[in-house]
């Protein structure tokens, strides 16, 4: 019978899971981009898909946990979600020069954002920067 090494025991990775399967109650935290890359969607439109984690919050069980954001991308001429890019990188205190962005230069930045759950309860989403 084969051994599998999980690099992680039983009661870490509970700990580890209620960070994935919780969202953070309302309010307000600092975040830290982890990373940003393109993400295509299943109609074909490109945006990009920013991960960010809670850190420095006083209750410990919330840092690391997640929150994912999307943020269109200009296509064709439109500049639909614009508005969201532009909120992201200068709350991360690094808006884009000229007409491109490079994405690793967001990874391990921080901001504040204000936090709500979706309508269904089950994830956190970005409704500010601060």
């Amino acid at each position: 019978m084969p051994v599998i090494d999980l690099g992680i025991n039983f009661e870490t990775a509970a700990v580890e899971a209620e960070k994935f399967r919780n969202p953070a109650p309302d309010g307000i935290y600092q975040l830290q981009c982890k990373s940003c890359g393109v993400h295509i969607s299943a109609k074909g439109n490109q945006s990009l898909e920013w991960i960010f984690s809670i850190v420095n919050c006083p209750d410990q069980m919330l840092n690391g946990k997640q929150v994912r954001m999307y943020t269109a991308l200009p296509s064709g001429g439109s500049l639909s979600g614009i508005g969201f890019l532009v909120d992201i990188t200068r709350a991360l205190g690094r808006p884009w020069s000229g007409a491109q962005l490079t994405t690793e230069e967001y990874i391990g930045l921080t901001c504040t954002a204000n936090l709500s759950k979706t309508d269904d309860g089950k994830w956190n989403e970005v409704d500010s920067f601060v």
